[in-house]
């Protein structure tokens, strides 16, 4: 069945934008007759049927009502600007991973730089990109993307948490892996967030993990091997995720 994402709250009827319905009935060929799926950003959920439509007013009711469960302990991917498209590769496997929210942060070594004109810009781009991918895995809700702080200024936010660890992947990290650290933690401990940070093409600064161990963070491991900075975030990702699971 096909799944689609709109703002605000689900009703018993809504009125489908026109944009996500032209591309539900036109581009992905959904019969008008046939139910589909409706979830706004939170995670609310139900099943839908078109009842009318006039020029671009497309009028739905609600056949029932879809209870999700969500994980008790959020993914959180803060991951350092990257050139290219690799961050839009990048926000598309986090959202199918189940990332919950994914900050996009400049650092020392980012080759990537963005002024705040063009930092909106791409922030629209990337945000259309999460929807889609969240609506093709099938997901309930949709990560937020927050991309207007530093690294300082998200931690310090995920910091006020006290159920929150902090991971950091760092290339020099010999003793302790990202196994090491989740299965120690999580064995004694719960978590409301777990977040991993991940630095760009060059790595982090010497002064940047300082940062993050100042904020109550772990450096990680994550291998024998050196990882591109999008490979080593989604091995990351899938590692916390594969802990989680009872």
């Amino acid at each position: 069945m096909k799944k689609i994402f709109i703002d605000g709250i689900i009703d018993e009827s809504i009125q489908l934008p026109a944009d996500t319905a032209h591309h539900l009935f036109h581009v992905l060929r959904h019969s008008k007759e046939e139910p589909f799926i409706v979830s706004n950003h939170q995670g609310h959920t139900g099943e839908f049927v078109l009842i009318s439509e006039e020029s671009d007013i497309y009028m739905a009711k609600r056949l029932r009502t879809i209870d999700v469960s969500t994980s008790a302990t959020k993914v959180v991917l803060i991951q350092s600007f990257l050139k290219g498209d690799k961050f839009e590769f990048l926000l598309q496997k986090a959202t199918e991973l189940n990332v919950h929210h994914i900050y996009g942060v400049s650092s020392v070594h980012c080759v990537a730089k963005y002024d705040a004109k063009k930092l909106n810009a791409k922030k629209s781009r990337w945000e259309k990109i999460i929807i889609e991918a969240s609506q093709q895995c099938g997901r309930p809700d949709v990560p937020t993307l927050t991309v207007e702080q530093s690294l300082s200024e998200v931690l310090q936010t995920l910091q006020s948490d006290e159920g929150f660890l902090l991971l950091g992947a760092y290339e020099r990290e010999d003793d302790k892996t990202i196994k090491d650290i989740l299965q120690t933690q999580l064995h004694t401990n719960s978590y409301h967030i777990i977040a991993i940070c991940i630095g760009p093409e060059g790595g982090y600064s010497p002064t940047e993990m300082e940062l993050l161990e100042s904020c109550g963070g772990h450096k990680v491991s994550l291998g024998a091997t050196i990882l591109r900075a999008e490979t080593a975030a989604l091995s990351a990702v899938s590692m916390i995720q594969y802990e989680l699971l009872d």
